[in-house]
Parts: C-alpha cells; structure tokens; sequence
C-alpha cells in the first residue's frame, strides 16, 4: 500500500486517482507546474514506468500541504471525467476548506473535458 493512501486511509481512492492521471501525463504535468512552479522536478519528473511518474507527482503535491492539495482536488474533479460517485468521494474526503481560491489553476465547470 502507498504511504500516502495508508496514512489518509483511502487505499481506493488513491489508487484511481493514479489510475485516473496515469491515463493524462501532460495534464497532470501542467498542473504540477502551476501549484509548484518554485519546484524544480527535474529528473523525478522522468521516471520511466508512468504510474510511478504520477506517483511521484502527487507525492509532491500532496507534501506540499492541504491548501494546495484541496485545490488540486477541485481541478481534476473540474477538468477531468470523474465518475459522479468518484468525485464526491474524492471531494468529501480531500476537497473540504474554506473556498476561498480553491479554484485558480482550474478551467471552470464550463472547461471540463468531454469524452473524445
């Protein structure tokens, strides 16, 4: 079991959420970049197996502590297809704060992907 996913205790929620953003590299990629771009990933960004890429990538965001990690939230559930049932877990276990911000670096309701 992932450190991370032991210590939240949401074994299957960080699982898909891998699972999730090991299927979008770049957006993933972009969005590390918005929440962290003091944060030179260099060569952890260039692991060769792309789940551990991601693993490594929300590893990095999740440190970065609950304001930046609740935002996050709020933008794959914004921007990516998230199943309704997935997104309400994810958004009652990870997304809760005061609101304030946690939508920059996101497109909007309106900029969510549809299936292509």
């Amino acid at each position: 079991m992932d450190p991370i996913s032991s210590r939240l205790g949401t074994k299957n929620q960080w699982g898909w959420l891998v699972s999730l953003l090991s299927n979008d590299p770049e957006w993933l990629s972009a969005k590390v970049k918005f929440f962290l771009p003091n944060i030179d990933l260099g060569s952890r960004n260039e692991a060769p197996d792309p789940t551990q890429r991601v693993l490594l990538q929300l590893r990095e965001l999740h440190t970065q502590g609950l304001a930046t990690w609740q935002a996050f939230i709020h933008c794959v559930c914004m921007e990516l297809e998230v199943p309704l049932e997935l997104e309400v877990q994810l958004l009652s276990t990870w997304g809760h704060g005061d609101g304030k911000g946690v939508h920059e670096g996101c497109r909007g309701a309106q900029g969510r992907r549809g299936p292509t």
